[in-house]
Order: C-alpha cells, then structure tokens, then sequence
C-alpha cells in the first residue's frame, strides 16, 4: 500500500535511530525501512476516530495524541504507549507532543492553547495563548518554547471551532506565525508573522547552532509523493480498508 506524503504527520526517531511517524490514512505508527518505505509497529483502538501527534521521551517512541468521538471539540485524548493509558483526556483538537523541560507540553489547536500535561492528575496546565490554531512546537537551548500558529484554511474565523468564539471574545485577529515563549514569564520574546496567501504552518523544529540549513539530493520529486507501507502483522486486518 501506498500512502501519499502529505498524509504523514509527526517524524521522530526511535530508540534504534531509526524515523517514525503518523500514518494519517490508516492512523497508525510507522517505522521506516529500506526495504519498503515503512512498516506497521502501532496501531490505534478501533474505538478512536483519528491519530495525529506522536512525541518520544528519553529517546522511547511515548506520547500520542487522537480523538475519541465525532465530536472533536472535546473528545481529544493524549495517550501513553508504555503504560497503556491515557494520561489528559477532554482536550479540542490536542496536537504536537512534545517532551521538553521534564513536562510533556501539548498544543490544543481548538482552543489556541499551549501548556502541559500534570501526568499525576491529567490536568492540563494552560501557559499561553495564541490567536489561532496552534501547531508546531520545538525549543530553543532549553530556553525558548518555540510554537507556530494558523489562520483558517477556510476563511471563516474559525467559526467550527470553539477557538472562533474565543477569538471573538478577545477581540483578536487571527494570525499565522511561529512565536517564541520565555519559560519564565512565558512572554512572546521574538515572533515571525507569515501573511497571505499562506495561511497554515504545520510543524517548526529548531536546529541549534545552524544558521542556514537546508535539504540536499532529495533526487526526482516524484520520489517524495508515495510512501510504501508494509503491513506485516495487521495484513489481513479489514479495519485498515
């Protein structure tokens, strides 16, 4: 099977260094192979409606984040795959895992909120706000949270999402952008504003000490629009089709 790029979502590396990432088609964990361009090593409950975030702590794949219901305005989860648990449930569209600072920080697009998860008592701790959907999180030398932000595709104010009430509420204009947060006070201390026609940001990461970096012998284009996806166990699992 063959799975379209841009339906994969979230790429870390596991614990053999080997790149893992969200299958958005079939909404499971992929490892890549040089056999085939990956296989299968996770899959969600039945039950789930949608996987999109994956996040590893202390070099372990751990953390992902999905949807429980139809309703995704309150039904997002975050999940822990060691323990087999989910750890913050109740969250508007949760994206974007990520251990850093010995907390594991979570971005609530729905919402336009950043903060993390009390793994004692499920809480999310709110740390900031932002005037769009939040997406894309990184850091910079364990002093700046680094956090990218999107206006609606749709052009509408985020009208579906609870995020266009409280945007309205706050009398704020949309914005899209990557934002830089002090860990102490959590002020924006650098901010880079994308204007029209782009409109949505997916993912940032930082790479500390490069000042110019860039990709290189990516070979023919055609090359990076289908992803081959091993099924191994799950082969005859009718769910995936």
């Amino acid at each position: 099977y063959f799975v379209p790029v841009d339906r994969i979502r979230d790429l870390c590396l596991d614990k053999e260094e080997k790149i893992c990432f969200v299958n958005l088609d079939q909404n499971v964990i992929c490892r890549a192979s040089e056999d085939v361009g990956g296989e299968i090593i996770w899959k969600m409950p039945e039950t789930w409606k949608r996987l999109n975030g994956l996040a590893k702590r202390n070099a372990a794949l751990r953390y992902v984040t999905a949807h429980q219901g139809p309703n995704e305005d309150d039904n997002g989860i975050v999940y822990d795959l060691i323990e087999e648990k989910i750890v913050c449930r109740g969250l508007s569209h949760p994206n974007s895992p990520f251990w850093f600072d010995n907390k594991l920080w979570v971005l609530e697009g729905g919402k336009g909120r950043i903060g993390y998860v009390n793994l004692h008592n499920g809480e999310f701790k709110e740390k900031a706000w932002l005037p769009g959907y939040v997406r894309g999180i990184s850091n910079v030398r364990d002093k700046y949270l680094v956090v990218a932000c999107s206006r609606d595709r749709k052009q509408q104010a985020f009208a579906d999402l609870p995020l266009g009430q409280i945007i309205k509420d706050k009398m704020a204009i949309p914005t899209c952008g990557v934002f830089f947060f002090d860990l102490v006070n959590f002020d924006i201390v650098e901010s880079l504003t994308i204007m029209p026609p782009i409109h949505e940001w997916y993912d940032c990461s930082i790479i500390n000490g490069i000042l110019r970096p860039r990709l290189l012998e990516l070979g023919d284009e055609s090359n990076m629009r289908k992803y081959k996806i091993d099924y191994g166990e799950y082969a005859n699992d009718d769910w995936y089709f």
